[in-house]
């Protein structure tokens, strides 16, 4: 009998020992799974979301190149929506994505809150943003394109990327460097009038501040 409880004893411990031994190896390989499977289905998310639009696209767009010989990369077609725009562009409609989260929607509200407001006094109703550049760049550059382009191909055509950006930054160039003008001539005027305003002031800073001292000698010589 005591040989007997031995045994089952003995039987018992073993099966623990196993329990306890192999319960961590079977959690660890559970989990090394699911992680697994977790990576696995991420990987085709993010596969099926970002990686296979992109290379159709990319895919598209080089049988385009192909197909018009290369006229693709400075013209494509036209799928601008002139319902959105008011004015050649002036005025712009404003675009509400209700997957956007709600950080970026606080920050876009505060960007164009004054595009907002411009656009809503001038066109006399909400949802229309101040959009003064895109109304620039269809009057002086898109717009001539479509024309031209509907005469020798029969059909209209907007700037594509590689004829889109030099245009871009040239008005940019062109804008910047009138408003830089305007800003000196300004300043110029400015300081002129400062100067002749407070002249006794001036002459008296001079002649006792070191700092001034270059302008002094200037004066003497």
């Amino acid at each position: 009998m005591g040989q007997y409880q031995t045994f089952i004893k003995n039987i018992l411990f073993f099966i623990i020992s196993l329990v306890i031994f192999n319960f961590p190896i079977s959690t660890f390989s559970s989990t090394r799974a699911c992680e697994s499977l977790f990576l696995n289905h991420t990987k085709n998310n993010f596969q099926s979301s970002l990686i296979t639009p992109a290379l159709n696209h990319v895919k598209n767009y080089g049988h385009e190149i192909i197909q018009t010989r290369g006229l693709r990369l400075f013209l494509k077609n036209n799928k601008s929506d002139q319902d959105a725009t008011i004015w050649y562009g002036l005025l712009t409609k404003q675009k509400i994505d209700v997957n956007q989260s709600r950080f970026i929607s606080y920050f876009t509200d505060i960007v164009e809150y004054v595009p907002r407001k411009l656009g809503q006094t001038l066109s006399r109703e909400n949802g229309y943003l101040f959009t003064p550049f895109d109304g620039l760049y269809n009057l002086a550059f898109r717009k001539p394109i479509e024309y031209f382009a509907s005469k020798f191909f029969n059909r209209k055509l907007e700037p594509a990327f590689f004829l889109k950006i030099p245009v871009i930054l040239a008005l940019s160039f062109s804008v910047s460097h009138q408003l830089d003008v305007v800003y000196q001539n300004q300043l110029e005027n400015h300081v002129k009038t400062e100067i002749s305003d407070h002249s006794k002031e001036y002459d008296k800073i001079i002649q006792s501040d070191y700092r001034y001292r270059k302008i002094k000698k200037a004066i003497q010589s």
